[in-house]
């Protein structure tokens, strides 16, 4: 124990006031938080003499340890303990011309009882004196300026402690600097303080307006100064003793966690004065059975009386103009919205003006067993019966049209929901909740009798929170056209372990079956699925519960979907590897995933949730993972979500300068422009109207820039797009798509054209056959018009001009034709020929 002892301290002190670290020297601020250490330090031997700072020596004789020299103690952070760690001394003494106790210098010391501290002192390190459970009382010189946080932590037999001039009431957590010196009677101040006053053990500032600390020992009623106007927050926590409060009517702030832990207050009268009360002011109050509250109140925190198992009523002033109290219960002024209801009661009657049950009003209630909500409530808030322990049945009026979120977490009891025939809204059956369709199921109560539940055919939602801490269920069967399980659906219902996904569910919430007997009995080491969702990846004893380092996620080749929340937090995962039958991907599914630093996600994803890659935790939750980077095609779910979350994206560049154009009477020719030089591929599409829906007809390789559609019909026009494709991690990825470009397959252009004299007055033109022509139409060159006239329609592939005049040239073209029902289609013009005549 004596190894670990310190590290955990101060891991412990660490958490509980989630304070970071400063050192001893040289801070400008007098508040030093404790650090956060190790769990394990390393032993150096015990000494009776030698160095413990830069001038500062030690001995121990007599059972007295005597520090003197110039400076500061050290600071004892980390693995290194005090050199007379484990050492047997009773006192303390510091000589005159050390100016700094180092923190943590002599905790840990179960004979210390006495310390003696010189006017040279001006600062006490983090936990300095703390797990001295013999030091009963202790003077803290006038010189001090400076103390840290836990100076006396868990010194469980200190008892009084006297506060020089020195510290000042604005820089001192009271609070932490004695957390858990429960036998604490008395804190007094230096007579002449500048900002601190005492009075009875109490302190309070200077000016009496402010209720600084109460000792956790103080006992009996305690009586504030007439002129104190605010409680400080945790000001009297966990003074168990004091069993009466007489509060100043000058009062106008309770702090939060003022009295937290006051067990033996049995009332509270609140003056008009108090306009506001701090979250969880009386917590825990074990033995509070009423409370007034004056007219001054403005706003009424809920939390106030959370705990405090044995009230039964908060009576609130008529005057007060914000609330009033039915019953002994809290509601809104004009009586519509309950706000409390104290968790002591057994039973609630409602006023007729009631319309809504705010939120958590019911929570704790540990004692109501069944409640009945009148027609009149129109809405229950979120959370409104938790933790109600004993509550059996709950049944709703016509009248209710709104349910808020989780409404009865922690009803471990519960057997069954009713709701009243004439509601629009909802209705239950067999006890179970839904809403008026039945379209969703609602709530299935935690303590229903039964093993196994078929969900109603008509259910398309399982909702957040539906089954969560069932007893009882082992099986659920879906229908095949349930399409989400909500988040939490299943949370801890701890003997739940049979259940078939249906085909076509995608969406799947955050720990929708954590807790469960499937989960907890889920193979280590792999992930594990709900039908074709990727649920969670269950961690391995062999790395110590986390992913191997490095780790590539693969998912099952047919994976649809991944599960909300499924791989968050896995600071090893490294790569993740989707398959084409991908489509959905969760809210959060790789959040905080930091070693992660890429990912291609396939195009047929169409869903991606909220923070689902690229995030870890910062500011609000939000701060993008440095250098994260997503590969992703064009206008797919996962380009717009790098897009509107500003992460850094690739999407592979659209082809340029598309053309298509006629290479035969049945094939067209298309070509483009290469594309970005990442690219691997290129892919044809085509169709028949220029918005019509285009087909994937044949691609090419990269450096491949044209492509021959054939097998067409003449005189149809076709239109083509062309995509460039990018293989990513085994993911394909696609750039948008070129604008249209369209052709009409036609008969090619005639080859190896010639003219020549046949005679004195003919010219002889020929050329080669073209493949699929009907014919061939012969075009002279006419002078008069300046164009090309057609002189001759054949079947043949030549043809003889006569008639000429001699001594001329003449020009010619020829093109062939297609005759498809009954009508020609033509192909463009050969080249120009000449003869001439005799």
């Amino acid at each position: 124990m004596k190894k670990s002892l310190k590290g955990f301290l101060a891991l412990f002190l660490a958490a509980v006031l989630a304070l970071g670290a400063a050192p001893l020297a040289g801070v400008a601020s007098l508040h030093l938080s404790l650090p956060l250490r190790g769990l394990f330090t390393v032993r150096s031997s015990a000494a009776t003499s030698g160095s413990c700072g830069s001038n500062a020596t030690f001995t121990i004789s007599g059972g007295t340890l005597t520090v003197s020299g110039t400076g500061n103690i050290d600071d004892y952070y980390g693995e290194v303990d005090p050199p007379w760690y484990g050492e047997t001394f009773t006192r303390v003494v510091v000589q005159s011309g050390i100016t700094g106790i180092g923190a943590y210098a002599f905790y840990d010391n179960g004979n210390l009882t006495g310390v003696t501290l010189p006017n040279t002192v001006t600062a006490i390190g983090n936990g300095a004196f703390c797990y001295c459970p013999s030091l009963t009382s202790f003077t803290v010189p006038d010189s001090v300026t400076e103390v840290g946080t836990g100076v006396f932590a868990e010194d469980h037999a200190l008892v009084s402690v006297h506060i020089g001039a020195g510290l000042n009431d604005e820089d001192t957590d009271f609070d932490y600097f004695f957390d858990g010196a429960y036998a604490l009677a008395s804190v007094t101040a230096a007579a002449g303080h500048p900002t601190l006053y005492t009075e009875n053990g109490i302190l309070y500032n200077k000016a009496k307006t402010a209720l600084i600390f109460c000792p956790e020992a103080k006992t009996g009623a305690v009586t504030m100064p007439a002129t104190v106007v605010t409680v400080f927050d945790y000001a009297c926590e966990y003074c168990a003793q004091i069993t009466g409060i007489t509060f100043s009517n000058a009062l106008k702030y309770i702090g939060e966690y003022a009295f937290c832990g006051c067990d033996s207050l049995t009332n509270l009268n609140i003056p008009d004065s108090v306009t506001a009360i701090g979250d969880y002011a009386f917590e825990y109050c074990i033995d509070l059975t009423t409370a007034s509250i004056g007219s001054g109140l403005e706003t009424f925190n809920n939390t106030m009386f959370d705990g405090c198992g044995n009230m039964t009523a908060v009576n609130f002033s008529a005057a007060n103009p914000n609330y009033a109290s039915h019953d002994g219960a809290v509601y809104d002024k004009g009586k519509t919205t309950l706000l409390l209801c104290p968790i002591g009661k057994t039973a609630v009657v409602f006023p007729a003006t009631v319309t809504a049950i705010g939120e958590r009003a019911f929570a704790n209630c540990a004692e109501l067993t069944s409640i009945s909500l009148p027609n009149s409530v129109q809405s229950v808030e979120d959370e409104a019966f938790n933790y109600c322990e004993k509550l059996q049945t709950v049944a709703f009026g016509t009248g209710l049209a709104d349910l808020g979120y989780d409404v009865f977490f922690f009803c471990n009891e519960l057997k069954s929901i009713s709701v009243a025939a004439g509601n629009t809204s909802f209705k239950a059956e067999s006890g179970v909740l839904f809403n008026f369709a039945k379209t969703v199921l609602l709530a299935y109560p935690q303590n229903k009798a039964g093993t196994s539940y078929a969900v109603p055919s008509t259910v398309k939602t399982i909702g957040d929170n539906a089954f969560q801490q069932n007893a009882n269920l082992t099986t659920v069967s879906f229908p095949a056209g349930l399409t989400r399980i909500g988040d939490y659906a299943f949370y801890w219902s701890e003997v739940f372990k049979n259940f078939a996904v249906p085909e076509g569910l995608l969406d799947i919430g955050y720990d929708a079956f954590y807790g469960t007997y499937w989960h907890d009995h889920l193979p280590e080491g792999q992930v594990a699925y709900a039908g074709k969702v990727a649920y969670e990846y269950i961690v391995s004893r062999a790395y110590d519960y986390e992913m191997p380092e490095g780790y590539v996620l693969t998912f099952k080749a047919d994976t649809t979907a991944v599960a909300a929340g499924a791989f968050a937090d896995e600071t090893n995962l490294a790569g993740v590897t989707f398959p084409a039958s991908m489509t959905w991907i969760g809210a959060d599914a790789f959040y905080a995933c930091e070693s992660l630093k890429q990912v291609a996600v396939p195009k047929t994803v169409k869903t991606i949730g909220d923070y689902a890659f690229g995030y870890t935790y910062g500011e609000d939750n939000s701060e993008l993972v440095p250098g994260f980077k997503m590969y992703c095609s064009a206008g797919s779910a996962a380009h717009i979500y790098a897009r509107d979350n500003g992460i850094s994206r690739y999407v592979p560049t659209t082809p340029g300068s598309p053309k298509a154009a006629s290479a035969s009477y049945n094939s067209i020719k298309v070509s483009w422009s290469k594309a970005d030089d990442y690219v691997t591929a290129y892919l044809v599409y085509r169709a028949t109207s220029a918005g019509g829906s285009y087909s994937y007809i044949g691609s090419t390789g990269k450096t491949t820039l044209s492509y021959t559609d054939t097998g067409r019909t003449t005189g149809v026009t076709y239109y083509y797009k062309i995509i460039a494709q990018r293989v990513v991690f085994g993911t394909k990825l696609y750039s948008a798509a070129t604008a249209a470009v369209s052709a009409v397959p036609v008969p090619a252009v005639p080859g190896s054209v010639k003219a020549a004299r046949y005679s004195s007055t003919s010219i002889k033109v020929s050329w080669a056959a073209v493949p699929g022509a009907t014919g061939y139409a012969v075009y002279r060159y006419s002078p008069s018009t300046g164009t090309y006239v057609s002189i001759k329609t054949t079947t043949s592939t030549s043809y003889v001009n006569g008639g000429l005049n001699r001594g001329v040239t003449y020009y010619y073209k020829v093109r062939a034709y297609r005759t498809v029902s009954g009508k020609n289609w033509y192909g463009g013009y050969s080249a120009r020929v000449s003869a001439k005549t005799y």
